[in-house]
């Protein structure tokens, strides 16, 4: 009887820890697991060529917008799968928008700033030397709407209002581009990227059009590989 009952005693005590020990063994096996696959931090900056794409859903008074020239930054994870193939996360503050100029008597500019904090997921390829690459990347990216503001100048004269409420507060857009990045040391490395963000959902709807985002964006940087 109390060979049995000890026997009882030691399986609830495993079943008790049982948990805590898989969980254990999941974060040792992540840790090896991530110990042996390269991964790059980093930071990047630099400009967007941002524009509004308009599409008229009935006869209406026209659009023409021109670029807004924003400022991006921020910081991304890349996590190589394979020897020329990763995956990269990117995190980034980037300022989208247009302008819509207006000739009359009293010229009317007015600036849409629309500021997003965005979430990139790239798949990306890369050619070339250990010291010298090139490479592509493509994917999805969602955006979440922090500010909107309409900055109207007629004249001399300008005023700024929120338009946040009009918008919608989440932006999907399709990442395409690619750059080069050269290892000056055996983890740093300097990189430089082109990329287009096509905008996949309507920002703004009304009656009478459907106004997406869209941009070309240069981007620069540094990564650390560990």
């Amino acid at each position: 009887m109390i060979a049995k009952l000890k026997k009882v005693l030691l399986a609830n005590t495993m079943m008790r820890y049982l948990p805590l020990f898989l969980f254990l063994s999941f974060l040792f096996h992540s840790a090896w697991v991530f110990a042996r696959i390269p991964i790059g931090l980093g930071f990047q900056g630099g400009v967007n060529l941002a524009n509004i794409s308009v599409e008229y859903l009935t006869l209406s008074y026209e659009y023409d917008f021109s670029k807004r020239t924003g400022m991006m930054a921020g910081g991304f994870v890349e996590v190589e799968v394979v020897k020329f193939f990763s995956i990269q996360y990117d995190l980034l503050y980037v300022q989208k928008g247009a302008v819509w100029e207006v000739e009359s008597v009293f010229p009317v500019t007015s600036t849409f700033k629309l500021d997003y904090f965005e979430m990139a997921f790239l798949f990306k390829a890369k050619v070339g030397q250990p010291m010298f690459k090139m490479y592509m990347f493509a994917g999805p990216n969602l955006g979440l709407l922090i500010t909107a503001v309409q900055e109207v100048k007629v004249g001399g004269q300008s005023t700024s209002i929120n338009i946040k409420d009009l918008y919608r507060g989440v932006d999907l857009a399709l990442d395409l581009g690619g750059g080069a990045e050269f290892a000056f040391a055996p983890k740093v490395a300097l990189f430089v990227n082109v990329r287009y963000s096509m905008g996949l959902m309507e920002i703004y709807r009304s009656q009478y059009e459907a106004w997406k985002l869209n941009g070309t964006q240069i981007l620069g940087g540094t990564k650390f590989t560990f």
